[in-house]
């Protein structure tokens, strides 16, 4: 009986460090986006109360409404990826992973995507022909 599937648990291992790398990439693009988007609000308000001397009712607004949208925006590119990176909400799945690196790496093609649908229809079937050939095309993908 043929049950070895070292070489799908390394290709699933590297693609869970490619997919920990992506958010962790994320994460840090995050932080110098938020970084520059606050700077830019703030310039940018504080160059209209410069020139227009607004009262405190349009000063309100314009402090909680840029502060809102500083929060909005530091959550949605920071804690997003850093909740998906510890594993707290949905992260990427090895399908999605696969298609990210086949658009990354065009001269893989869908080498991947075959194996892990290989290794779903494994999961329902089991086959001594359908594990050589998970084995067979996880040794080839991971070159």
């Amino acid at each position: 009986m043929y049950t070895t599937n070292n070489s799908f648990l390394s290709l699933s291992k590297k693609l869970d460090l490619f997919i920990n790398k992506h958010y962790k990439i994320a994460f840090i693009k995050g932080l110098l986006l938020s970084t520059v988007f606050f700077v830019g609000v703030l310039s940018a308000v504080m160059v209209l109360e410069s020139f227009f001397r607004f009262s405190s009712v349009i000063r309100g607004f314009l402090f909680f409404g840029s502060g809102s949208l500083v929060v909005a925006f530091v959550i949605k590119n920071i804690f997003f990826p850093l909740f998906k990176l510890f594993g707290l909400g949905s992260r990427m799945s090895h399908e999605q992973a696969a298609k990210l690196l086949e658009k990354r790496i065009p001269k893989m093609g869908d080498q991947l995507l075959n194996v892990i649908g290989l290794k779903n229809q494994a999961n329902y079937k089991k086959d001594d022909l359908l594990e050589a050939a998970i084995d067979k095309k996880s040794k080839g993908s991971l070159k």
